[in-house]
């Protein structure tokens, strides 16, 4: 039986269906390596917007609360101001009428100590809930002179922390209307260092920091570090960053 020969044209087909499948193959694999690099790229391009957007946010939501919490502040210092103003006034007003400060009154008023200093500073007279006859701290007498040399804003109020939550005090100065005296009222006021201590930004970014995904949060100005809530180390100045500098120099 003699045998088939496989002709020129025959052999040239079969290697042209070859090199075609060849070439198709790698254009097959060419366009999918191109649409998933492309896919990549633009689900890369998503991450990251998704990422600056939630940044945005999360600091815009940042800024609104420490907004907030400046302002609770404000009105805090309005009240507390308010209330010591009225206390002074009372005081002012017992002593011209003659009644002195009893030990009722005091506690009454949860007024710990009541200092009276003339217009030179000199102490007149001193009334405590607890002790006899209490002496004014040395930082006291310096507020009172102060306020004297210059009485413009009449009053001054002072936080004043001890070493345990129970020792934090209110020091309220106030001078009278005819700059002859200068009364001190001194209060507990550890509710008070509370709720500043709550409803203030540090305390709240303490909180933000601890969600899932936020490292650390710092609070910077060109005269340093404000608050952090930890420590991060050691950072550069503002002005030796170039990151910060072009994050400040940005419209976001």
């Amino acid at each position: 039986m003699p045998r088939l020969k496989r002709t020129g044209a025959e052999g040239g087909n079969s290697r042209y269906l070859v090199v075609t499948g060849t070439l198709l193959v790698i254009v097959i694999v060419a366009i999918i390596l191109s649409v998933t690099w492309v896919s990549i790229r633009r689900s890369r391009s998503d991450s990251l917007k998704l990422l600056i957007d939630q940044g945005v946010a999360f600091t815009e939501a940042l800024a609104q609360a420490s907004s907030t919490a400046a302002t609770a502040d404000m009105y805090y210092s309005v009240l507390i101001r308010a209330r010591y103003h009225d206390l002074a006034l009372t005081v002012f007003e017992q002593l011209e009428n003659g009644a002195d400060l009893t030990e009722p009154f005091l506690w009454e008023h949860d007024l710990h100590t009541v200092y009276l200093f003339d217009s030179s500073g000199t102490l007149l007279d001193a009334w405590d809930r607890l002790t006899a006859a209490p002496t004014p701290p040395d930082f006291v007498v310096n507020e009172v002179r102060a306020l004297i040399a210059a009485p413009d804003s009449n009053f001054v109020l002072l936080l004043q922390e001890g070493e345990s939550p129970h020792e934090i005090g209110h020091y309220y100065f106030e001078i009278s209307n005819q700059l002859d005296r200068v009364v001190v009222l001194h209060t507990e006021s550890s509710a008070h260092a509370e709720a500043l201590r709550q409803t203030g930004i540090g305390y709240l970014v303490q909180n933000i920091a601890s969600e899932s995904g936020v490292e650390y949060i710092i609070f910077q100005t060109p005269e340093g570090i404000v608050f952090a809530s930890r420590k991060p180390g050691q950072l550069l100045a503002i002005e030796s960053d170039p990151f910060l500098q072009q994050a400040l120099e940005s419209d976001t």
